[in-house]
């Protein structure tokens, strides 16, 4: 019965998103800005990089980033997430939208509260590890296979907002 359903599942992933041909693996690095939606002035900067598989319209992987927020009121921190996009219109176009989730967690923000003047401080994470969801919308321009960019915008929980640039390569 699990290896009906899981075949019927892949069939319906690749019916709905392509043939079995559109499946691969891509590697992305990139940056972006990350912002408080309670302090958009205070904005920092974030780097990272993911791992996806992608099957049809749909990709799945593991991403990670480095925030560096703006140092006067935030402190360094990590975050890493398993991420989901479907992309409505095929992954086969050389313009490709997306839709994304994802479920993570960021660490601790390894701010000292004693190197704060007279700045109230925005926090990302505070007292350890801190649960991450994110969503976004985002745009890919490249074949399937090879070298591509992508833009998306996202928010992360409810506090923070971000926009990203990446650089990919697809196998």
């Amino acid at each position: 019965m699990r290896t009906r359903a899981a075949a019927l599942a892949l069939a319906t992933c690749l019916a709905w998103g392509g043939s079995a041909a559109a499946v691969d693996v891509s590697v992305s690095v990139g940056g972006g800005t990350l912002l408080a939606w309670d302090a958009p002035s205070q904005i920092g900067n974030a780097f990272g990089g993911g791992l996806f598989l992608g099957v049809g319209a749909f990709e799945v992987g593991v991403a990670g980033a480095v925030i560096f927020p703006d140092s006067r009121v935030q402190g360094d921190f990590g975050a890493v997430w398993a991420e989901g996009r479907w992309y409505p219109f095929g992954r086969e176009t050389l313009w490709s939208p997306w839709l994304s989730v994802g479920l993570g967690v960021a660490t601790d923000d390894g701010l000292d509260p004693r190197t704060i003047d007279a700045i109230a401080p925005v926090r990302w994470v505070t007292g350890g590890p801190s649960a991450l969801a994110l969503a976004g919308v985002g745009l890919r321009y490249g074949e399937t296979t090879g070298l591509y960019l992508a833009l998306d915008v996202r928010a992360y929980n409810h506090t923070h907002g971000g926009i990203d640039l990446t650089v990919g390569y697809a196998f």
